[in-house]
């Protein structure tokens, strides 16, 4: 059984295909690097065992590492805070009366 990274590259039913753009751009190393992957494994492994710089964040459900990831998490956050404030009034209409808060 073929890897999907190199799915593209044996079967032909994907030539032309945007899954074989994707397959040739992250197996063609075409993507710019911003992060140091031995630091990020490092960073990654201290805060699954709560030590270093993960001491205390081991409980921590999510982890954006990197600063594309950071600004990723601050785009969505600003969605949501727009959507929320939008909607809000029409979430709190739908709710079932007297149920405790």
């Amino acid at each position: 059984m073929t890897t999907s990274s190199r799915l593209s590259a044996y079967d032909p039913e994907y030539s032309g295909t945007v899954m074989e753009k994707v397959t040739s751009i992250v197996t063609g190393n075409k993507l710019e690097r911003i992060s140091d992957k031995v630091k990020g494994a490092k960073a990654i492994y201290e805060v699954i065992i709560g030590e270093g710089i993960g001491k205390g964040l081991e409980r921590e459900v999510r982890f954006p590492l990197g600063k594309d990831a950071v600004v990723r998490v601050g785009e969505v956050r600003d969605k949501l805070i727009h959507a929320a404030g939008i909607f809000g009034s029409i979430s709190e209409q739908v709710a079932i009366e007297n149920i405790e808060k």
